[in-house]
């Protein structure tokens, strides 16, 4: 049984973009229940944000601790 439960598409240390963005897609589906396309303003800005942490750190493990941080704030996230 695999132990990833976030992260099911990409390595936690995967750079390419495309598959970042196909990463958010999924995240955005599990997290909010919206589905997106991977150039849908939604997953832009979770990819500017992945990628700034990204070029701050470089660290993908990093700037996915931030992104993901970041996503879990969301309004969308609470539960009653």
């Amino acid at each position: 049984m695999s132990r990833r439960w976030v992260l099911r598409r990409v390595a936690a240390d995967e750079r390419n973009e495309v598959a970042v963005r196909e990463q958010l897609v999924d995240v955005h589906l599990r997290f909010f229940g919206e589905e997106h396309t991977a150039m849908d303003p939604e997953i832009t800005e979770a990819w500017t944000l992945w990628s700034g942490a990204l070029e701050e750190s470089d660290d993908p493990r990093r700037a996915w601790s931030i992104t993901l941080y970041a996503l879990m704030q969301d309004v969308r996230m609470a539960t009653y």
